[in-house]
């Protein structure tokens, strides 16, 4: 599970590098999500068969990254600024405008 996970990471920073506008596909938002997930899984089951106990931090990092791979897949990875920020409610031009006055 280790080398997988680290595999499809590589196969998702390719994806993103390869396609960094436009809508994410599913595909892509899966391997970005589910790739780092499988690692800390992979991670965690190997450090438990060895004897360790079960590493807090590898259960929130994997449940972390579910969390934020189910959320809806209508974004842009390189989403312009002024677009990103009048969906968060902010207004660069009329700062820009103030700040020129």
């Amino acid at each position: 599970m280790l080398v997988g996970g680290i595999v499809a990471v590589a196969v998702a920073d390719e994806l993103v590098l390869a396609y960094p506008t436009g809508p994410a596909r599913l595909v892509t938002i899966a391997l970005v999500y589910g790739a780092p997930a499988v690692y800390l899984l992979g991670n965690l089951i190997f450090k438990r068969s060895v004897g360790a106990p079960w590493l807090r931090s590898h259960l929130v990092g994997t449940a972390a990254l579910v969390v934020l791979g189910v959320r809806p897949a209508k974004f842009s990875w390189a989403e312009p600024v002024p677009v990103r920020c009048r969906r968060w409610g902010l207004h660069p031009d009329r700062e820009d405008r103030d700040a020129r006055a």
